[in-house]
């Protein structure tokens, strides 16, 4: 059955905008680096060198030209306008890199294949230029964007189809998650359960259970579903699967297999034919080689940044501490560290003196926390007032720059646990200690010590499996809004 094409939904709009004015902003940099090129230079004329062989040199007006329209080429080829990537964040950070990178390669190829003369200064300010206000222009975007969603909107309405209790726990996570961009609002709980063996109701989540039958392209278009989020199961299987793609056919909604691996990174799966079938490859993490290499280079370039930009933060925290209570400044602990070997870590002293001999009966008065192994307690009698001002802003953490600086953590990783801790560790949880812990992370960033103890150890198992550079420089920059919103920091 043929559909009228349905309207573009909001999320394809805002795509669309985002490529109009990633447009704008590569003419603006190429007419800002061209006036302030050529303002001054006239025109210049084709012309044969002494050489005897031709050399085109291109006047001014058809080199910008000639860069704008190649830009705009490089954008439709990565795919700028696509909604499945606008507000991303990283990725299409890099996507607008890449169009930049291939606008320069293209200049650089047809100057030597043509002999064609170029201004290089002028090709390569433009290509920085045009590369940092195009990742500004989407940073600016994403925030836009986000603070919509905060309010409902930009919502691509999924319908989840899969086991009752996957469902569930997929529908929980992206109700929590607002950011990611989905809004369930139907289910097909296979088996026709609307009620999940853990006691949740969907209809009192504000979400419809319908049968899988029901699924069809009268049904997705008068619900308005964006997107369809199967779970692989064998309730679930290829057949299940192709009836449900073609339902969705002229619909314009969107079908996503949720596979059962969760929290792999996409850098670490593949997609490769094998006998006629589409075979997902997963690479095996590895902790050691160049890439952690480039890790332990990161390290210390960033450590010795931070020694000397918080150093005058150092001086004044140590005589705020020696003041108040003629105490030592600095607190020293052993940690577990990398491969579970112990080491002492560094912090601002932020409690009275002989404060951890206390640790264990203030845990026990405590009694039920939201994260019961990493216990912290809002309302410690033993934090000194300046302990609770360099808390709040995790001034107290800056002193393990030092452990940094001797190898023993990192920038980013999990957090450094206590041998006590550690005595608790199930076995997921002890892969915590492949890699060096970290002063920031996941942990930090996405909610501290609000966190249960089973999510803290998911967010740092991710983190240790999928490691990559850019993932630690986003993280760093997470932490510097999240010391700033002071969220989840007691």
């Amino acid at each position: 059955m043929k559909f009228t094409k349905p309207k573009p939904n909001q999320m394809q709009i805002f795509g669309r905008r985002l490529f109009f004015w990633d447009v704008t902003v590569v003419a603006f940099s190429i007419a800002l680096n061209a006036y302030i090129h050529f303002w001054a230079l006239p025109y210049i004329d084709p012309t044969i060198a002494t050489t005897k062989d031709l050399r085109i040199s291109l006047n001014p007006l058809a080199l910008t030209i000639s860069m704008f329209v190649v830009w705009v080429i490089a954008l439709f080829y990565v795919k700028a306008w696509n909604p499945k990537i606008a507000g991303t964040g990283i990725p299409e950070y890099l996507m607008s890199t890449r169009a930049a990178f291939g606008v320069v390669l293209t200049l650089a190829f047809a100057s030597l294949l043509f002999k064609v003369d170029v201004s290089r200064l002028f090709v390569i300010s433009t290509f920085i230029t045009g590369a940092l206000l195009l990742i500004v222009h989407r940073w600016l975007g994403r925030q836009w964007l986000l603070r919509r969603r905060k309010e409902g909107l930009f919502m691509r309405r999924a319908l989840l189809v899969g086991p009752a209790d996957q469902v569930l726990s997929l529908a929980l996570r992206l109700q929590a998650d607002v950011y990611s961009g989905y809004a369930p609002v139907s289910v097909v709980a296979l088996a026709n359960e609307s009620r999940t063996s853990k006691g949740h109701d969907f209809a009192k989540m504000g979400i419809d259970v319908t049968p899988l039958e029901a699924v069809t392209a009268e049904y997705v278009v008068g619900s308005q579903i964006n997107a369809v989020i199967a779970i692989g199961s064998d309730d679930l299987n290829g057949e299940r699967l192709k009836q449900i793609g073609w339902a969705l056919e002229g619909t314009g909604a969107q079908l996503i297999v949720a596979p059962a691996l969760v929290d792999f990174a996409g850098n670490r799966l593949s997609t490769h034919p094998v006998a006629g079938m589409p075979f997902l490859h997963v690479e095996t993490p590895r902790f050691e080689g160049a890439k952690y290499f480039v890790k332990w280079i990161f390290d210390v370039i960033v450590g010795l940044i931070s020694f000397v930009i918080f150093l005058p933060v150092m001086v004044v925290t140590a005589l705020a501490i020696w003041i108040e209570d003629r105490g030592p400044v600095f607190f020293v602990q052993e940690r577990i560290g990398q491969r579970g070997k112990p080491f002492k870590m560094f912090k601002f002293r932020s409690m009275v003196v002989n404060a951890d001999r206390q640790h264990e009966a203030l845990q026990a008065a405590a009694g039920n926390q939201v994260n019961t192994t990493m216990f912290k307690d809002p309302n410690d009698s033993r934090i000194t007032k300046v302990g609770r001002f360099i808390r709040r802003w995790s001034i107290d953490e800056l002193p393990q720059v030092f452990n940094v600086l001797n190898g023993t953590m990192s920038i980013v990783g999990p957090r450094p646990p206590l041998p006590s801790e550690v005595a608790k560790y199930e076995a997921n949880a002890q892969r915590r200690l492949l890699v060096k812990p970290g002063i920031t992370g996941l942990w930090q960033v996405s909610g501290r010590s609000l966190l249960s103890w089973d999510e803290t150890v998911r967010l740092d198992l991710y983190y240790v499996e999928n490691w990559s550079l850019a993932n630690d420089i986003f993280i760093v920059l997470r932490t510097i809004k999240a010391v700033f919103a002071r969220s989840g920091a007691f």
